[in-house]
């Protein structure tokens, strides 16, 4: 065989080879490149939402009186007795003014909301505070029947100023709105307000003052 036939024969041979080895690495190639879009596409999704889309304030009015919600100088938005009301704002600084109705009392906080996934909640007057309950073992894990004998919430956390505040993960704004089953979240907590001078007291009279 001449040196020109074993070259031609060793070139096919190699054209072979590498043409198995490719085309056994395709499914590889193809997963890596989904992966690559799939990241691509969520990083498009995820600062669209972080630049583009609005933030959200939580408030939780004031009991026996109807409120104002006032971000900047924009349409008031009213906020029943008692209730929890969700206000989205545009990412940047603002001021937030929530007002009573009839006795016209009004507190005033300046805000920043960082971006598309950034909630804050925004006290509705200056002696407000909040405590962070932990429901997990209360409302989903407890082998106690509902009423006496039941262990009550845990605190996980609390809020001992009227300043504005980062709304915690896995947390609800009213027993309400907690979901009907613990899912994969692990834990899960309930955000209660109160007055500020009872946040100075022990675990047992926080719980005692709210019900627990």
């Amino acid at each position: 065989m001449t040196e020109k036939k074993k070259d031609n024969t060793t070139l096919v041979v190699l054209l072979a080879v590498g043409g198995l080895l490719l085309f056994q690495c395709l499914p590889f190639f193809f997963i890596v490149g989904m992966y690559v879009l799939i990241g691509i596409f969520g990083g498009g999704v995820f600062g669209f939402i972080y630049f583009f889309q609005p933030g959200k304030v939580h408030t939780h009015c004031l009991e026996g009186e109807d409120s104002w919600i006032v971000v900047d100088d924009e349409e008031p938005v009213l906020c029943l007795s008692g209730s929890h009301k969700t206000v989205e704002v545009k990412r940047g600084p603002h001021v937030v003014r929530v007002k009573g109705q009839k006795t016209l009392d009004e507190v005033g906080h300046a805000i920043e909301i960082k971006g598309g996934f950034h909630e804050l909640v925004v006290p509705a007057h200056v002696n407000q505070c909040f405590v962070q309950l932990d429901m997990t073992d209360y409302e989903y894990r407890n082998v106690y029947k509902k009423g006496e004998g039941r262990p009550p919430p845990g605190i996980h956390d609390v809020y001992g100023s009227d300043d504005p505040f980062d709304k915690p993960s896995n947390t609800y704004l009213s027993h309400d709105t907690l979901p009907g089953y613990l899912g994969d979240q692990g834990y899960i907590y309930l955000l209660v307000d109160l007055p500020c001078d009872v946040i100075e007291k022990s675990d047992e009279e926080i719980l005692q003052y709210l019900g627990y």
